[in-house]
């Protein structure tokens, strides 16, 4: 498979600029009423592997690719293979056709070969820290499916753990050795995560690291060409005031649930600084001048959310009217 990226832009017509300051990667303009608005348009995809930041990425992809967002051109995967198979099967050739990124919770290949023809990027994170967020995720009821607070009583993490639930078992390599199911193939751990790692460097376009998430994403831009800043905020966080407790057995558990995981973990962990220190020779440059731009962001989300809210509105007011309709 060829996961070459290359990156394309388009230039629209001016538009009214909403702040007269902004850094578009290496140069700041300022004092301009119009600017010109950049979009990126070639097609990628993001594997997002639960509990890994993915949320956090997927909004700062908003703003990189916004014309395909604006005009959804996007697919997005719900973790359930078979419905989301289905529910892509449904649109038309043309349509599928136009998706210029896709999203969502799936195996590597899911079957659908407009998507899994696209180049892929994703996220990785170490496997004790990854299970310990979907845990504190579920037992605050974020989850109810899977566990609510009124209808389930206390969070009982022991129970939990020795669920059957895949989420808790391995997941990354799940998803990443995935070919249309979630299922693990048989063999040596050692050999598997090997096998996942090598994967991982064929069939990936780039990949980064959650506990390093500035550098992955620096990483990113040097990869698949961004001249924007890939700017984001922390999404989707635990609740402070609801600390899950883990002991000494708990993690010997997720340890235990994750031996595969964890030295696929440490393979690419170790391929990611590889990369890093080759591909982004002006990393310490860059880095702080991201930073700045990160702390300098906000207004921007500032319209995602305005624009977010207007969609719920417009959404329930369809499905007011559709009901209406039914009951006519």
């Amino acid at each position: 498979m060829d996961v070459r990226y290359e990156p394309t832009w388009t230039y629209s017509r001016r538009v009214p600029a909403i702040y007269t300051q902004f850094d578009a990667g290496c140069q700041r303009f300022t004092g301009s009423l119009t600017v010109w608005m950049v979009f990126l348009t070639a097609k990628i995809r993001f594997l997002h592997i639960p509990k890994t930041a993915g949320s956090t990425f997927d909004e700062c992809l908003f703003l990189l690719y916004l014309r395909p967002y604006l005009l959804r051109r996007q697919f997005v995967f719900s973790g359930n293979i078979e419905a989301d198979r289905q529910r892509f099967g449904r649109l038309s050739p043309a349509a599928r056709k136009r998706i210029a990124i896709c999203t969502g919770h799936a195996p590597r290949v899911t079957g659908c070969s407009e998507v899994d023809a696209m180049p892929t990027v994703t996220l990785l994170r170490h496997p004790l820290e990854r299970v310990k967020s979907f845990c504190r995720h579920v037992s605050e009821g974020k989850s109810p499916r899977l566990y609510s607070p009124a209808r389930d009583g206390q969070f009982d993490l022991d129970a939990f753990l020795g669920s059957d639930r895949i989420q808790l078992h391995n997941f990354q390599c799940r998803i990443v050795l995935g070919e249309g199911d979630y299922a693990l193939p048989a063999g040596d751990p050692a050999a598997l995560a090997t096998r996942a790692m090598a994967l991982l460097e064929s069939q990936f376009s780039g990949f980064g690291l959650t506990e390093d998430i500035d550098r992955s994403l620096l990483l990113f831009r040097r990869q698949l060409g961004w001249r924007q800043w890939p700017l984001y905020r922390s999404r989707n966080s635990s609740d402070p005031q609801a600390p899950l407790q883990f002991e000494p057995r708990h993690i010997a558990r997720i340890e235990e649930l994750n031996a595969i995981d964890l030295e696929f973990y440490r393979l690419a962990r170790a391929e990611f600084y590889r990369r890093l220190q080759q591909q982004c020779p002006d990393l310490e440059t860059d880095l702080p001048r991201f930073q700045s731009a990160l702390a300098g962001s906000g207004p921007r989300f500032a319209v995602i959310d305005m624009a977010r809210g207007l969609g719920r509105v417009y959404r329930s007011l369809r499905h007011a009217q559709a009901g209406a309709a039914r009951g006519a």
